[in-house]
């Protein structure tokens, strides 16, 4: 018995051995992969809109509308697969993710570069309201693609604005500099040129190729990925034209009104940089300040140049409320600068009185009443590039004489020898 427990000690030993040498052979691991990638974003079709003088106005006489100096262009980027707009508009943004990310949310996350564009020697834009297909057909000297043309750094953050609607990319307000024949240097035909990146909120990659359009007239779209990886910069996706423009805004630059008008809502926030665009779908509000950016045009065709008002010049300005029930029929060009057409309801400027000075001044929607509303008496110098609606409904029918609300009004700007802005 003793020497059978020696066998058997000597076999549990050996079997605890073995199997310690096999554990200890299966242990390890291998080197860690690159990381797992999805596919990137990007844009199946893309294109511009143009707002001018706060709202799309034709041409006289034409469908097409030209942009002008002092007009908004943006690419809207707020559009989504989910926007109730018409099929058309939606393609001026369709943003592609085959892992289904979504396109970012984040302020100033799309970046899209404005550029003033002119043809390389040798080549010329095709004629305004050549056809995508014709355009394709076309003599190889028409510029079909970003390197037909000549990208100008001339836009300045000066000329970048923001968009009620838009807050995730820049749109750009035409400078003077891009008119036809704009500067005794500039006689070329300018056109706008934008490239925009398509970013993901998140994933792996998130931003994709370049896109880079060259004519504003057509809509851009690029290819999908073939599999999952990075953009390739070797084999770049700058887009290629998908058609027409449903906005129809391209076209060389035309000069403006002997003055142009820009009006922004400064979110009654006194810092500039946070004012937008009141665009052609933006309602105005209560309780709200208005800023009008005007500017005027001086020089002769060929060699115009536009300038801001002085402070001395400001003091032209004049606020003005119109009452949409009168002006049925009503054509702007009739309403005219006097404002003698029945729908005036009432001016404000230098010259008004007493407490309604107080509307060229800007609310700060840092200071609350003890009720937790906006402070009505406001805090900053008056200026009459500057105009606050009125209180709330109540206070508003105790404070004006005539007993006017504002409510349903519409408000229009003045320069007392200038254009209007549209009513």
């Amino acid at each position: 018995m003793k020497i059978n427990n020696k066998i058997t000690l000597i076999a549990v030993a050996l079997a605890t051995a073995l199997s310690a040498q096999q554990a200890s052979a299966l242990q390890g691991g291998s080197d860690l992969t690159n990381t797992v990638k999805g596919y990137y974003p990007y844009l199946s079709s893309v294109g511009t809109q143009l707002i001018s003088g706060g709202q799309i106005v034709n041409e006289a006489g034409a469908d097409r509308v030209y942009p002008k100096m002092g007009a908004i262009i943006e690419v809207p980027t707020y559009i989504t697969d989910t926007s109730t707009l018409p099929a058309n508009i939606k393609k001026l943004y369709q943003y592609k993710d085959f892992d289904t990310d979504p396109d970012t949310t984040k302020n100033d996350d799309v970046v899209v570069t404005w550029y003033i564009v002119k043809p390389k020697a040798g080549k010329d834009f095709a004629p305004v309201g050549t056809t995508y297909d014709a355009l394709l057909a076309g003599p190889d000297t028409w510029v079909k693609s970003w390197d037909d043309i000549e990208a100008s750094d001339a836009v300045v953050p000066a000329d970048l604005v923001r968009t009620n609607n838009n807050l995730k990319s820049w749109a750009l307000k035409v400078p003077a500099q891009a008119i036809f024949g704009g500067t005794a240097e500039s006689t070329e035909d300018l056109r706008i040129g934008f490239t925009i990146v398509p970013k993901s909120e998140y994933g792996d990659p998130i931003e994709g190729h370049m896109l880079k359009a060259f004519d504003i007239s057509y809509l851009y779209q690029q290819q999908p990925p073939t599999e999952p990886g990075d953009p390739d910069p070797e084999n770049p996706d700058p887009g290629e034209p998908g058609g027409e423009n449903p906005d129809n805004g391209g076209g060389p630059i035309q000069p403006g009104n002997p003055i142009e008008f820009v009006i922004y809502d400064t979110l009654n926030t006194p810092a500039t940089d946070d004012d937008v665009v009141l665009g052609p779908n933006d309602y105005t509000k209560v309780r709200h300040t208005y800023r009008v950016e005007a500017q005027i045009r001086e020089g002769t065709a060929g060699n115009y140049t536009y300038r801001s008002l002085s402070p001395a010049e400001e003091a032209n300005l004049s606020w003005q409320l119109w009452d949409p029930k009168t002006l049925t029929g009503v054509t702007p060009a009739e309403i005219g600068i006097a404002g003698t057409t029945p729908g005036l309801i009432r001016t404000f400027d230098k010259d008004t009185a007493g407490i309604d000075q107080d509307r060229f001044k800007q609310l700060d929607n840092t200071l609350t009443n003890p009720d937790g509303t906006f402070q009505v008496a406001a805090s900053s110098v008056a200026s009459y590039t500057l105009f606050t609606t009125q209180d709330f409904n109540a206070d508003a029918l105790a404070q004006q004489a005539d007993n006017l609300s504002e409510q349903g009004m519409r408000i229009r700007v003045i320069y007392d020898d200038g254009t209007p802005t549209p009513p």
